[in-house]
């Protein structure tokens, strides 16, 4: 049977099951499976100088109907790494013809975000995830305007470098699908409000009372908050009460200096503050997991120990202790 003959489908479907090598060969060598196999290989890839492949972004740059094939590109060069600024030069240009992308991870020097303003021109309708070490520089903010149905957001966790411009809030009209930030808490501060966001770990800087105060401004309810703070826990807790009331899934890690070691009645005030909070599931403290069980004689209420169970606690007929607390992503991090 001629190649010619066969389906887009099944030639589509065989493409699927050969290694790269193959897809390779069989782009050389025939005309008729060199679109599929070129769809296949250039679909999803991760650039690295490990993988020995950094060519590959100045074939795309030359090469635009390559470039719209891709779907997510992943591009890690270490710091160090002594590329020429050629490779950034094609980098900035693939990027800008990479118009059908749907998941964007830029690990590179956060000194090379100026790669994103070729862009400018270019929107990205598809892109629902964008990870880099960049800055939240003026580059960066130029290139969100032009991913509308963004929903994962991860910025540069680098405090040191996260600060060298001054940030303004963004346009009430940029981001508003985004419901997954990852970054500096100076950052959460300018992207989070008025965004329907429900998930935010910062990587770096302090979440004070006053961020708290900003991150309540989100569109919707924040369900799940990953931070360090540098707050007395209890007084915190209670202002989650006050601004995030319908958080689930809570990780802080305290750098409060305490007078001294913290005693039975710290445990108390803690768990008393978390029994605050309706609808908190997950919570912990510095990584000591706090445990909780529910009473159905309270209408399943949610109540949280400091200790683990003991004799003292209700029995086990009247208590129902969850097994499944810890939410997989909400530990990934």
């Amino acid at each position: 049977m001629l190649f010619a003959a066969i389906p887009a489908e099944l030639r589509d479907r065989v493409c699927a099951f050969l290694p790269k090598n193959d897809q390779l060969a069989l782009a050389a060598t025939s005309a008729v499976f060199l679109p599929v196999a070129q769809r296949r290989l250039y679909r999803h890839l991760a650039v690295s100088p490990a993988a020995h492949n950094l060519p590959v972004i100045a074939v795309l740059a030359r090469n635009p109907q390559l470039a719209r094939l891709v779907r997510t590109l992943s591009v890690n060069v270490p710091h160090g790494a002594g590329l020429l600024n050629a490779f950034y030069r094609d980098l900035a240009t693939a990027l800008s013809l990479m118009t059908e992308l749907i998941d964007l991870e830029m690990c590179i020097d956060p000194a090379a975000s100026w790669v994103l303003s070729h862009t400018r021109n270019t929107m990205f309708s598809r892109l629902t995830r964008f990870s880099s070490t960049f800055p939240f520089d003026s580059h960066v903010t130029n290139f969100l305007e032009h991913i509308p149905a963004l929903t994962e957001l991860e910025l540069d966790p680098d405090p040191v470098s996260s600060h060298t411009e001054t940030i303004a809030p963004l346009s009430p009209s940029i981001l508003t699908a985004l419901s997954e930030f990852t970054g500096p808490s100076h950052v959460a501060r300018a992207v989070v409000p008025g965004r329907p966001v429900q998930s935010i770990h910062i990587t770096s800087g302090d979440l004070t009372t006053e961020t708290v105060q900003s991150l309540k401004s989100a569109t919707a309810d924040i369900v799940m908050l990953c931070a360090s703070t540098s707050a007395q826990p209890v007084p915190f807790l209670q202002s989650l009460t006050l601004h995030l009331p319908r958080i689930v899934y809570l990780r802080l890690m305290t750098t409060y200096t305490f007078t001294e070691a913290p005693d039975a009645a710290f445990y108390e005030s803690v768990a008393n503050a978390l029994n605050t909070l309706p609808a908190l599931v997950t919570f912990e403290l510095s990584g000591m997991h706090w445990g909780s069980y529910t009473t159905p004689q309270e209408g399943d209420k949610r109540v949280w120990q400091s200790q683990p169970l003991t004799a003292d606690s209700p029995s086990e007929a009247d208590v129902v202790i969850d097994d499944d607390l810890y939410f997989d992503e909400f530990f990934a991090y």
